[in-house]
């Protein structure tokens, strides 16, 4: 779902041009990998994200029982991704 040289891509960037610590961007990789699980264990998927993907991701982290700064920092993680890639032209 996600693809691998864009998550690389946009770690580095955080490294680099954010100059993120290690643990920071430690915590995001784990953030877009929960995502990219969540996204391909779940049925009927399609390649195309869609809110009723991002919902069932919020519902099952909320299931977890993750804490809310938790959740708020990989929704961000996510939307930052994404963002990083739609400057960068990496979207289909």
């Amino acid at each position: 779902m996600i693809n691998a040289s864009h998550r690389t891509a946009w770690l580095t960037w955080l490294a680099t041009e954010k100059r993120y610590g290690n643990n920071t961007i430690d915590a995001y990789g784990r953030d877009i990998d929960d995502f990219s699980t969540f996204a391909l264990t779940t049925p009927k998927v399609s390649s195309i994200i869609d809110r009723h993907l991002f919902r069932g991701w919020l519902a099952d982290m909320a299931k977890r029982d993750l804490a809310r700064t938790t959740i708020a920092r990989r929704v961000s993680s996510l939307r930052n991704f994404y963002r990083f890639c739609g400057r960068k032209q990496l979207l289909d």
